[in-house]
């Protein structure tokens, strides 16, 4: 097992570092550039604006400045944000806590709602709860979540006042978002589950089993389910960066604090260090978040064994 989770971490380094790749090239090739937004919005002059540019490093050849950024990263250090000139660990490590808090009460909401659905119509195929989940599950997919989110708002905030409408405090400010955000991927679990469920359902031990007199419950719940959700917890971990990307849209439209609204500020601002630094949070989380669910995999099907 150790060995595994050893060779699993070593593998993800490479997938990294060809993020830091992207994300430093990709960010320098954005058409615009840092000058022109300072002229427009601090009216500082050519000399100022070069001045700084020297400080910064940024007239710096792109092989000089990738080397130092890397360099830097080894060492735990992300850089200074070109606008605030604050670490960019510290600007990160202020939002992580609320997207956290959003991503996890998405996922939450996408498990509890797309699995029990996806069970529901596999054990009652071809009746009218199937057809009712799978056309909630049709909508989910379907439904762009800043439309969703922005219905929300006009119901539950506007028409009815229940909810508040915008920015970040207790459960009340995390209800329509985290839902805004785990709609759609409790859609795409819940199709999953139903169709992994159906495979199972047909295999010659679940007859076996019934034809013991096991109750349908124990048949369906100890027996049926954990062998359908090996690749349900695949799509269920695939989902976190969905999720995490998402969370751009949602904490926009919601005007919530988050990493998701600080990257999608610093892409608009060229803010070239906060935008790499976040790009290296997502990718570090989504790769072991993977890591994790393959572990799991030990857990819902015992014949699974890591050499």
């Amino acid at each position: 097992m150790w060995r595994y989770v050893a060779r699993r971490v070593l593998l993800a380094i490479p997938t990294i570092l060809g993020v830091v790749v992207l994300v430093f090239f990709a960010m320098r090739v954005l058409p615009g550039n840092i000058a022109d937004k300072m002229i427009a919005d601090f009216g500082m002059s050519a000399a100022d604006i070069a001045r700084l540019r020297v400080q910064w490093g940024l007239d710096d050849p792109l092989h000089v400045q990738f080397g130092r950024f890397v360099g830097q990263m080894v060492e735990g250090d992300l850089g200074r944000s070109i606008w605030s000139r604050r670490l960019v660990v510290d600007q990160i490590a202020e939002q992580v806590p609320a997207t956290v808090q959003l991503t996890l009460a998405a996922m939450a909401i996408a498990v509890f709602i797309g699995v029990p659905l996806g069970i529901l119509a596999a054990i009652r195929r071809h009746t009218w709860w199937d057809f009712s989940c799978m056309a909630m599950a049709l909508g989910g997919v379907s439904m762009p979540s800043f439309w969703l989110g922005l219905l929300l708002i006009l119901f539950f905030g506007v028409r009815l006042g229940w909810l508040p409408m915008a920015g970040t405090g207790g459960l009340e400010y995390l209800i329509l978002p985290a839902f805004t955000l785990g709609f759609g991927s409790s859609a795409v679990i819940a199709r999953l589950t139903r169709s992994s469920m159906l495979e199972v359902l047909r295999r010659d031990f679940i007859r076996t089993a019934q034809s013991k007199g096991l109750m349908p419950r124990v048949v369906t719940w100890k027996h049926a389910l954990r062998n359908a959700m090996i690749p349900v917890m695949t799509i269920i971990g695939l989902q976190v960066a969905n999720l995490l990307g998402g969370a751009v849209l949602t904490e926009t439209v919601f005007s919530r604090q988050g990493i998701g609204r600080m990257a999608a500020q610093a892409v608009l601002e060229k803010d070239f260090p906060v935008a790499q630094g976040i790009a290296m949070l997502v990718a570090i989380t989504y790769v072991f978040v993977n890591l994790f669910v393959d572990i799991l995999y030990a857990f819902f099907d015992p014949r699974i064994r890591y050499e």
